[in-house]
């Protein structure tokens, strides 16, 4: 594949004529904090693939995510 050979163009500030003053105040911390971790796994078993991927698909719908 020739995509996985070719090397990527790297620009610098330089070759784009842009001073380090223009952009270091382009962005304002308003909050840091940890985010929540919620973890919540449930393993869904079926009998095959099949099985497993339509009671999957029944979860999800559930879930109102699909």
């Amino acid at each position: 594949m020739q995509a996985s050979r070719k090397s990527p163009e790297l620009w610098s500030l330089e070759d784009l004529d842009i001073e380090i003053s223009q952009i270091q105040n382009a962005m304002t911390l308003t909050e840091l904090y940890i985010p929540v971790s919620d973890k919540n796994c449930e393993i869904i078993e079926g009998e095959s693939d099949e099985d497993s991927g339509r009671l999957l698909a029944l979860r999800l719908r559930e879930e109102k995510i699909i």
